[in-house]
């Protein structure tokens, strides 16, 4: 699973209940399982990478995971159809 894809994953579940939930990088990875060092170099930027408001300098990701967050307070991020997204075929 490419980093992008367990981003989404851990979206998902963490919004399971309440599609309309924000959340935060910091419950991104912990839901994700990663650590906080693999998660600064490697799925910190690509978490940039598929926000909408401010991908910045962030690597390329895979069209279909553009676009899919924004952030809506300090800290805390509201995806932006997340289902939708996540049962796209890769």
């Amino acid at each position: 699973m490419i980093h992008s894809e367990k981003i989404l994953h851990a979206v998902a579940k963490i919004v399971s209940l309440n599609e309309t939930a924000t959340f935060t990088r910091e419950e991104i990875r912990v839901q994700a399982g990663v650590n906080r060092e693999d998660w600064n170099a490697g799925y910190s930027p690509i978490f940039q990478g598929i926000r909408a408001d401010q991908p910045g300098g962030a690597p390329p990701v895979p069209s279909r995971f553009k676009n899919v967050f924004r952030q809506v307070e300090l800290w805390k991020t509201y995806s932006n159809g997340i289902w939708a997204r996540c049962n796209q075929k890769t």
